[in-house]
């Protein structure tokens, strides 16, 4: 509410002196009701202010609520991307103890020599310390996943890679960096409170402007009775208190949320134009894995089958 209160005020008098010069009542009493009234421009700006403020609130909201969504994400891709390390790990160990079974057979019959069985055994040691290692960070994972969703029933969360969701956003780059710099809530909260703090300047600017009171009431006398109307009109001055450290704060408020919108502003540019550049690289990468690596690997696997 942007109006004040009014103040409702009881005073009385009584003569302990004197009473016959001049002659007068003894006992004297009345009540008054003061309201202010900020009518020049002081409502408007408390108003604004509020729903500046408001507007501030209702993002940070959202700004929570999109680093809490954010955090979740990265866990599902984490756990996801873990579980398919175990089952990975888990098919090498498979093939390698056919392997193992073939050297052992192959050893035993004098065609390879013992330290093909141990070098077998060693890189299937390997592979289940991998496995181990793998486990846990799946686990780990899996385990701040669920902290995360905070669901009380929840006490796993089996995300593989066939449960994340698609990129479906323009393979753009500057599309993306426009997206991201219209889209994320925590460059649009440092810019609202900045606002909002341009807002609380302004109301404590215009407070320093003088609020009229209005004064009404009454004054009874008794032993000579009557009773009289009265009324006032009074002035703050502000002489002393113009609310130089409130506004200097708001202002300061204003000048760091600004610049923290820049800083943001930049960082998210970086983070887009990094990883636009990460996911080429690896998209470059997988192309030529699977242009030379498969198949030169599909070879040597048909060579040592043959050989074996």
């Amino acid at each position: 509410t942007a109006w004040p209160n009014p103040e409702l005020q009881i005073s009385s008098s009584t003569v302990v002196s004197g009473r016959d010069n001049p002659p007068g009542p003894i006992y004297n009493w009345g009540p008054q009701l003061t309201f202010p009234l900020p009518i020049l421009g002081q409502i408007s700006a408390r108003r604004t202010a509020a729903l500046r403020a408001l507007e501030a609130a209702d993002v940070n909201v959202l700004s929570t609520l999109w680093d809490r969504g954010s955090d979740i994400k990265d866990q599902m891709v984490v756990r996801a991307f873990a579980a398919e390390h175990v089952a990975e790990i888990e098919r090498n160990l498979q093939e390698l103890a056919k392997i193992a079974d073939i050297v052992q057979t192959r050893a035993t019959a004098g065609a390879n020599s013992r330290y093909d069985v141990l070098r077998v055994s060693t890189t299937e040691g390997t592979f289940r310390a991998g496995l181990i290692s793998a486990t846990v960070e799946r686990n780990q994972a899996e385990a701040r996943l669920v902290a995360l969703l905070s669901v009380p029933s929840m006490t796993t969360a089996p995300i593989e890679r066939a449960g994340l969701a698609a990129f479906d956003g323009r393979l753009d780059e500057a599309a993306l960096v426009a997206l991201a710099l219209q889209r994320r809530p925590d460059l649009e909260l440092a810019r609202r409170q900045a606002i909002a703090s341009d807002a609380t300047a302004a109301r404590l600017h215009r407070e320093n402007v003088p609020v009229p009171s209005v004064s009404v009431g009454t004054y009874h006398t008794y032993d000579t009775p009557s009773v009289s109307f009265q009324a006032a009109l009074s002035f703050t001055l502000p002489v002393f208190d113009l609310n130089r450290g409130p506004i200097g704060r708001a202002q300061q408020e204003a000048a760091g949320n600004r610049a923290q919108g820049e800083a943001l502003e930049t960082r998210i540019r970086a983070e887009v134009e990094g990883a636009w550049r990460a996911r080429t690289l690896a998209a470059k990468a997988l192309e030529d894995f699977r242009r030379l690596g498969l198949a030169n690997s599909e070879e040597l696997l048909e060579r040592a089958t043959v050989s074996y």
